[in-house]
């Protein structure tokens, strides 16, 4: 990643971590030559794993937005485990970086990630909403995301998010290097946001609220759990009343407040939603 990246990992680790001895030369090649529109890379995600939870160092999860839309890096991987999502980072050569994300493309793309509909979108901007739908999916294609708006890596949605609080969220995730040369290599993980959430919510209600927040819509998730919609519908409403959220803009506005940060930014996140300290 970038000098950015190193510093905030860095400052908050004591130092950027080393590149690994024993990562696994043929899955660094594999991640290296993945092209953002070719297969995934679940062979290697357990290798990417397990670097993770033995090398990760604190990062601000903030970080990891501002060096996706500074042109220099793409995401090639992005999935999650029972604990956490995941998403592995490539940084762009010098000769192949492209332009960073400006003007009305950032305003939008950035816009969709914070949650706010494509609808609501074009009528606070005065366009159509076929641009903005042209102006996503650009902006996900040039940081390496193939896939629609409505089913974005969790992770790039709170990265932005923490990047946008105000004031500033120096919400904690972790960063490892895979591999210095010819691209760097990264991984970037955070906890599974609904996971702090198992005192206030049942397990349903859990899962249901994780898939919401993943950008899943209703019909998704029932086909995914094997349940009907109306039942879906229940699950979350009860989840959204318990959370005092009103939509799904919200409920990521209080999740992204209970991922791990500082004592004191948790401290105030509980004085504003008093019902999660239980």
């Amino acid at each position: 990643m970038t000098s950015d990246y190193d510093k905030g990992s860095a400052s908050q680790a004591g130092a950027a971590t080393e590149n690994p001895k024993d990562w696994d030369a043929r899955a660094v090649a594999e991640v290296t030559e993945l092209s953002p529109r070719s297969g995934s890379l679940e062979s290697v995600r357990p290798l990417v794993v397990e670097r993770d939870a033995a090398h990760g160092k604190q990062f601000e999860l903030g970080l990891l937005w501002k060096g996706l839309q500074s042109g220099g890096e793409r995401i090639v991987d992005a999935f999650t485990s029972e604990q956490r999502c995941y998403v592995v980072i490539q940084g762009v050569p010098a000769s192949k970086k492209r332009r960073p994300l400006h003007g009305r493309t950032l305003e939008v793309v950035e816009r969709v990630l914070l949650g706010q509909s494509a609808k609501g979108i074009a009528i606070d901007l005065g366009i159509s909403p076929s641009t903005v739908s042209d102006a996503t999916r650009s902006a996900l294609r040039a940081i390496g995301v193939g896939c629609r708006a409505s089913s974005l890596p969790i992770l790039l949605s709170f990265s932005a998010r923490a990047a946008h609080q105000k004031p500033p969220s120096p919400v904690s995730a972790r960063v490892s290097h895979l591999q210095a040369s010819p691209c760097a290599l990264w991984v970037v993980s955070m906890a599974r946001p609904e996971r702090c959430l198992a005192s206030v919510l049942s397990d349903a209600e859990a899962h249901v609220i994780a898939m919401l927040a993943e950008g899943l819509t209703h019909t998704q998730i029932s086909r995914a759990r094997g349940t009907s919609r109306r039942t879906i519908a229940n699950q979350l409403s009860a989840a959204f009343r318990k959370l005092g959220a009103s939509g799904r803009r919200e409920l990521l506005n209080i999740l992204i407040n209970f991922l791990p940060r500082d004592a004191r930014a948790r401290e105030t996140a509980l004085l504003q939603h008093p019902a999660l300290s239980a």
